[in-house]
């Protein structure tokens, strides 16, 4: 049977449709352009804090440091900025904080502060910080600014610090001297433009009303025109890049959805806006991981990682305190085969990420969709999947192994939703267990929680699902237990020396969690009612205030309209799981020695619960939005605040 939206729908000529996409690419370019002119020609100054590493526009310029809160980065004999495409229609009035520390008896440095090998500024440099005010003169003959830092004389640390180091420079700042309007470069708006262009033509395959798809471009390309505009983006090949990921990431989304529209008998109709919307935020995402301020944190040790898997060593551990716990390695494996396409691996790493983590992300679509036919609420879950803080902490902070487990084991809970699972689906069963075993091969912490998840559902199913049920339950329960002796006899099992050294700090834990005491340490246990609140406190910080509120009132609903099918189980069986491992978390006396690692335990519990939250507040605003126009503007602003709070974060990382 058609779904109704499809029987709306009006079959559209191959004319009508290539007009159809031709106007929104065109639309999408005239809104990217637009976009980097606007809010480059808004933020004309250009200030560099030095924390972060300088990359492709500074030489002679050594990796950043932290004193208390102050950040700098010394400078050699020479330090240089190069900017490409900056404009030098008029001057720049810039300023610079740095010092010139030295041992006792050292001679005082002197600094020349140069722009394109014309002296601006020279003189000596105290040991305190000071500004260095100085003025960028206009040069009508070519754009670009290269900025060059000479210290005189330097010196070598000691011993064990063999570099030639010039000053510390905490901070450069330059804003155009006489207030005039800076214009964007125009490969700038060129990248702007391409990039939502893109977008745009794979928004011309939704099927949806044209006026809601030119919004969503115009609102694409603002959002996307922030880090192409940020920081030293402009002046560097970032934007040329930006275009590349653009082609890399909408194509393939374009191919899917003309496959899904091409099986629109058997497809869902919200399918497309689905992908498309996936789409942007893989690519938004990416725009600003390898946007050149985002810090590498712990990517290039996962890149690491997987040259070791590339030349064949597969078990290796990482230090927790005093002992070792095994690391998980299947990112690496699922990254493996396509090592051959980049040399680059950080990014290699990233796109496998983001692309499974938006992939699992559109399975809750078919959680909805296909199990209630409600097709509004299955958009609005993929859509509240994507505004939830906390992924993008953790991706912020290159925790890749774990926001790829995570999204393995979300990926599995859908597919033993969504599947059959019929006594003859072979096929099926196969699926599931691939999934689930990939789940527990990605993360030591991602293995209980999973485990605990699926066994709860099959355990849901047979109890409360009837007689339909009960087959998936067995199917579940059993491919889940085969799946759990597969990971341990593949992976889990070479690591008895290091599940050994767990005695270490294992063997002192009881001792600390009864209150008894430990030879020269007293017993500092955190009292019940502070980890009580810890965990709210983590919760607020992890789902955000709206998506909580939305899934209290989601979760109303769900009762109201009655949790025994295969979705309402499923909602039961992630919200269970996770409220299992939280408050038992919350009870037992941890020593305070421990207590970062609980609440990181807290926090990965509620990254294993999104999907139920996403759930949740999917249902509420379809309901709200199906009763009165106040409820309707009232579910508007929170997801709107929801859609804020995800912004703030990913903006973090830039910024």
């Amino acid at each position: 049977m058609r779904y109704a939206l499809a029987a709306r729908m009006p079959q559209s000529s191959g004319r009508s449709w290539f007009v159809r996409v031709l106007t929104t690419a065109v639309a999408g370019a005239i809104a990217g352009a637009g976009s980097i002119a606007i809010l480059f020609a808004a933020r004309p100054a250009l200030t560099l804090e030095m924390d972060r590493e300088l990359k492709e526009t500074g030489t002679g310029f050594f990796l950043p440091e932290r004193a208390g809160e102050e950040t700098f980065a010394w400078t050699s004999a020479v330090g240089t900025l190069t900017l490409r495409d900056f404009d030098r229609r008029g001057p720049w009035q810039c300023e610079l904080r740095l010092r010139g520390p030295r041992p006792q008896a050292s001679a005082v440095p002197t600094v020349e502060v140069a722009a394109d090998g014309m002296a601006l500024i020279n003189g000596p440099v105290s040991p305190e910080y000071q500004h260095l005010s100085f003025t960028v003169p206009a040069r009508s003959s070519a754009s670009g600014l290269t900025l060059t830092i000479r210290t005189a004389p330097t010196f070598v640390p000691g011993p064990q610090d063999k570099r030639e180091l010039g000053v510390q420079v905490d901070r450069l700042t330059c804003a155009p001297a006489d207030r005039r309007l800076v214009l964007a470069p125009a490969s700038l708006i060129l990248a702007g433009a391409a990039t939502a262009a893109a977008f745009g033509v794979l928004a011309g395959f939704i099927p949806a009303a044209f006026v809601s798809l030119l919004a969503g471009v115009a609102g694409f390309a603002l959002v996307q025109a922030i880090p192409l505009t940020t920081g030293l983006a402009p002046f560097t090949g970032f934007p040329h890049s930006a275009i590349w990921l653009a082609v890399g990431v909408f194509a393939p989304a374009a191919a899917a959805i003309g496959l899904i529209r091409w099986q629109q008998a058997i497809a869902h109709p919200a399918a497309p806006t689905v992908a498309a919307f996936s789409a942007a935020m893989v690519f938004l995402k990416l725009l600003a991981l390898l946007h050149p301020a985002k810090l590498l944190v712990d990517a290039v040790f996962h890149a690491h990682r997987l040259e070791w898997v590339l030349d064949g060593r597969y078990y290796f551990s990482q230090p927790l305190r005093d002992a070792q716990f095994p690391y998980a390695i299947g990112l690496y494996v699922v990254a493996a085969p396509f090592a051959a396409l980049s040399s680059d691996h950080v990014l290699l790493l990233r796109v496998v990420v983001c692309v499974v983590q938006a992939l699992a992300g559109a399975l809750l679509y078919t959680v909805l969709a296909r199990q209630w036919n409600d097709r509004s609420a299955g958009v609005l879950a993929v859509v509240l999947f994507h505004f939830v803080p906390l992924p993008y902490v953790i991706l912020g902070n290159a925790n890749l192994t774990y926001a790829f487990a995570q999204a393995v084991s979300v990926a599995t809970l859908a597919a033993a939703t969504t599947l059959t699972l019929g006594p003859r689906h072979v096929f099926q069963w196969i699926v599931l267990f691939a999934v689930a075993s990939l789940a527990l091969l990605s993360h030591v912490g991602t293995f209980p929680l999973t485990l605990a998840a699926l066994l709860v559902l099959a355990g849901s199913y047979w109890i409360f699902g009837g007689a339909a049920l009960r087959v998936p339950a067995w199917v579940i329960a059993t491919t889940t237990l085969v799946a759990v002796v597969f990971s341990v006899a593949i992976y889990w099992a070479h690591f008895a020396e290091v599940y050994a050294t767990f005695d270490r700090v294992l063997g002192r834990t009881p001792a600390a969690a009864a209150g008894a005491a430990v030879p020269g340490v007293p017993a500092t246990l955190t009292p019940r009612i502070e980890r009580t609140q810890t965990a709210f406190r983590l919760a607020v910080e992890s789902f955000g205030w709206p998506l909580m509120l939305l899934a209290a009132i989601g979760a109303w609903r769900l009762y109201t309209r009655g949790l025994r099918n295969r979705t309402g189980l499923a909602i039961c069986a992630w919200s269970a799981a996770g409220f299992a491992f939280v408050t038992i978390s919350a009870l037992m006396p941890v020593d305070r020695s421990f207590e970062r690692y609980a609440d990181e335990f807290i926090t990965r519990v509620y990254d294993a619960t999104i999907p139920a939250v996403a759930l949740l507040g999917a249902v509420a605003v379809a309901w709200a939005w199906r009763l009165t126009p106040w409820l309707r503007v009232a579910a508007a602003a929170v997801v709107t605040a929801a859609a804020v709070q995800a912004f703030q974060q990913w903006l973090s990382w830039i910024v």
